[in-house]
């Protein structure tokens, strides 16, 4: 373009073309110094991971991350996993408190049945019997409430993970996708932590 065409172009025009060109500009640098970031602690990771982890998915990832909601979606999420894991954590500590508490009211009931048999001997095979299958039959629900809480925990997390997976899918960061395969999700926070790190705030 000769100078005479450029000087019959309007300054407004010209203005948005440059600002845009620089825009271009910056972010390509800024895609390529996450892609060398990302390769730096792609190296990091298990042999078997790394080989998952191929330059087109790190390109990828690069390019989504030149999106800033990708980072506060990241954080936001973690933010709220945590809370949840500290809420069902204390649950699961209240419950076992709980149940500590009601064994000790029955070891308490044991000992002063016993103490009474003291007058009625008669009586004490009787009830050592009773205190025996109170306590196995406290175990087992001790055992079943446990069992079902953790189960409960577990459902909810996972619940929380595919809720993740989705909104990161979404939101077009590789290697994000709804999967149970533990070696997937294992990846999927591979690269969550990658995000993390890489986030200009933190996390």
């Amino acid at each position: 373009m000769s100078e005479y065409q450029v000087s019959n172009i309007d300054p407004g025009i010209l203005a948005t073309v440059t600002d845009e060109l620089n825009k271009r500009e910056e972010r390509q640098k800024r895609q390529y110094e996450f892609l060398r970031e990302l390769q730096s602690l792609a190296r990091e990771l298990p042999s078997k991971f790394q080989q998952r982890l191929s330059s087109d998915v790190l390109v990828s990832l690069a390019s989504s991350l030149l999106d800033t909601t990708v980072f506060a979606i990241v954080s936001g999420s973690s933010d709220i996993q945590r809370m949840e894991e500290q809420n069902l954590f204390s649950q699961r500590k209240k419950l076992i408190n709980d149940l500590s508490e009601e064994k000790q009211k029955m070891a308490a009931t044991h000992k002063e049945r016993i103490y009474k048999c003291q007058s009625a001997t008669h009586n004490l095979k009787h009830v050592e019997l009773q205190n025996r299958e109170e306590l196995e039959a406290f175990e087992r629900k001790k055992r079943d409430e446990l069992f079902r809480y953790d189960k409960t925990v577990v459902e909810k997390l996972d619940a929380k993970v595919r809720s993740q997976q989705t909104t990161l899918m979404k939101a077009g960061v590789a290697g994000f996708y709804e999967t149970e395969d533990p070696e997937e999700i294992r990846l999927q926070m591979y690269i969550l932590d990658f995000i993390a790190r890489l986030s200009p705030s933190g996390i």
